[in-house]
């Protein structure tokens, strides 16, 4: 007797993608990383661009294309609104520490991560879900 088994369980490999709509990315995020990559060369500047009030900032992208960006910690009290949208699957946007136009977007389901072209390389923004 011959004995088969098979799985359908999603291999740990395999990237889970959520929609690069508005309702999909809509939701609360803080930034949680920030890289520069030029001619091969990839580094985090996270910690050089963003105070830790700023690490702790929530920003709220609402599906009304409405956003709100709000510092918390001790000593953090900015805030700012502004708006933002998804289109032909690039995000542009402004409020508090992020300034988007026609920006590549990819959405895992818990991190929107954000590329921007600059001239000689990309900047990438990973935003986590909160």
């Amino acid at each position: 007797a011959t004995v088969a088994f098979t799985s359908c369980k999603k291999s740990s490999d395999e990237a889970t993608t959520c929609g690069v709509t508005v309702a999909a990315v809509a939701g609360n995020y803080k930034i949680t990383k920030i890289t520069i990559s030029s001619l091969g060369v990839n580094q985090d500047i996270t910690d050089d661009v963003l105070s830790v009030c700023q690490k702790n900032a929530v920003i709220n992208l609402k599906s009304d294309k409405t956003a709100t960006y709000t510092e918390s910690g001790a000593g953090c009290s900015g805030t700012d609104n502004g708006t933002w949208d998804i289109t032909s699957g690039t995000i542009s946007g402004s409020v508090g520490t992020i300034d988007f136009v026609g920006a590549a977007i990819a959405n895992n389901c818990t991190n929107i991560v954000v590329t921007e072209t600059l001239l000689s390389g990309t900047q990438t923004y990973t935003l986590t879900r909160q």
